[in-house]
């Protein structure tokens, strides 16, 4: 595990040459330059700003995957918007109590117990909902607007 410097970017990712390092260096960058706040696109842009034509080139296929992973990501927030505004809940009937009837199995030589996977499944799918709920309450002021 590496160490982390005092702007939270892991000491060693900065090293090297490429993307990855360009891109962390970048953040540190813009965290000493605008430590009041900047915009999400400015160390990314300071980082491809800073690469060669051939490091652009080799970072397309990580910036298309980091793109698809926050386009996954806005789909899955809208998702759960939706799903915490109508009062949905992925819990069946019996759901948590079946998986309390595998608390005491004893688990197998690799550390693991048996469950019921429609039951595990509503249950993480419900804490992720509750998750979510949990996080626009808290991100409402006193008015109930979002901060």
């Amino acid at each position: 595990m590496s160490e982390i410097d005092e702007s939270g970017v892991p000491l060693d990712a900065c090293e090297g040459e490429g993307w990855y390092p360009q891109f962390r260096r970048s953040q540190k960058w813009a965290r000493a330059e605008y430590p009041d706040g900047y915009s999400i696109e400015l160390p990314g842009r300071h980082a491809w700003d800073s690469l060669t034509s051939k490091q652009r080139e080799e970072a397309l296929s990580s910036l298309f995957h980091s793109y698809a992973l926050l386009i996954h990501d806005e789909d899955n927030e809208r998702r759960l918007d939706a799903k915490a505004n109508d009062g949905t809940s992925y819990l069946s009937p019996g759901d948590v109590s079946t998986l309390w009837e595998y608390v005491d199995d004893k688990p197998n030589k690799h550390g693991e117990v048996r469950a019921d996977r429609a039951a595990l499944m509503n249950v993480l799918c419900e804490i992720e909902l509750l998750q979510h709920r949990l996080t626009r309450f808290q991100n409402r002021d006193d008015s109930g607007e979002s901060k």
